[in-house]
């Protein structure tokens, strides 16, 4: 959970890391470890949505997880979106709603 002083900007992001870790039943700091980051700490950082996924680490993550990069490339594209324009995200979650 996020604290008051984090945004959840990178959701897309965050929900992509935890669903991997917890399928390949690593820890954060195993997951740093296995794609190259010094600690796990950068991972919760990605877990939590105040960080996204570098993109010097996606060839290891695709390796790792087996996912699609353009699945990858997706959250990350729509995270942006909807960080640059938060108006958009509100829109798509009324329509979901109704």
């Amino acid at each position: 959970m996020t604290s008051q002083t984090e945004k959840f900007y990178f959701k897309r992001n965050a929900l992509l890391m935890l669903d991997n870790r917890n399928r390949l039943n690593l820890t954060q700091e195993e997951m740093g470890k296995a794609l190259g980051m010094a600690s796990g700490q950068y991972v919760s950082m990605i877990e939590r949505g105040v960080a996204k996924l570098p993109v010097k680490y996606i060839d290891k993550f695709v390796e790792l997880t087996g996912i699609p990069r353009t699945e990858i490339a997706t959250a990350i594209l729509k995270d942006e979106y909807y960080r640059i324009c938060p108006e958009a995200e509100q829109k798509e979650e009324q329509n979901a709603i109704q």
